[in-house]
């Protein structure tokens, strides 16, 4: 028989934050090894989906923007059976970018986590809340480029791993979920409905302005 262990160490943490079955595979480890008492290392956990804007030089045209002169471009793919809508393209997540350290100019607001637990106490990844209406008044003006995803791991009252693109780089990516283009200025009201459909899956979150 297994003894109970006082400390569970771990470091399954994917770019965005489930994709390893972070939380079924900690929470049986914790219900079946850790003693009363004992810890999770780290346990506690913020996700961050934030609007942000792109350093010019990072901006990727969407294919049926991008012109190579001599009279050769990709406009027909807008009508195309894949992209004849582009707008619903982008809102069902078909166009997300992975981005390079140093393409993130600034966050358009303050940046809110739109989930936040604790592995000690959650049960079952079923109840972190799936679809969420988020809001930002901006305080950085500027065209939205789309939508940042990180993390931060939480070890204790004064430790902490962010992944925030704004930070120094990690050895974790960072995905956009790109949007279409639409300017601010500081004040403006920002909203959009976020759906992370499979949480271990960040290829069916989609993120769609309001």
């Amino acid at each position: 028989m297994t003894e109970p262990v006082d400390v569970i160490v771990h470091e399954q943490l994917s770019d965005e934050l489930f994709g390893e079955n972070m939380i079924p595979n900690l929470i049986d480890l914790r219900d079946r090894v850790l003693r009363s008492g004992g810890r999770i290392v780290p346990g506690r956990f913020r996700l961050f989906v934030e609007p942000v804007r792109l350093n010019e030089h990072h901006r990727v045209p969407h294919i049926w923007d991008a012109n190579l002169g001599q009279g050769l471009d990709f406009t027909s793919l807008v009508d195309s059976p894949y992209t004849a809508d582009p707008m619903r393209a982008l809102a069902e997540g078909s166009d997300h970018l992975m981005l390079r350290w140093g393409a993130v100019d600034c966050l358009l607001g303050d940046p809110e986590p739109v989930l936040e637990f604790d592995l000690m106490t959650l049960n079952a990844s079923s109840e972190l809340e799936r679809n969420h209406i988020c809001e930002r008044t901006v305080t950085n003006a500027g065209t939205i480029d789309g939508f940042c995803i990180w993390f931060e791991a939480i070890f204790d009252d004064e430790i902490q791993l962010s992944t925030s693109p704004l930070l120094p780089p990690t050895s974790w990516s960072t995905r956009l979920l790109r949007t279409p283009p639409h300017e601010y200025v500081v004040g403006d009201k920002l909203s959009w409905q976020l759906e992370l459909h499979q949480l271990s899956d960040a290829s069916t979150w989609r993120a769609t302005l309001r």
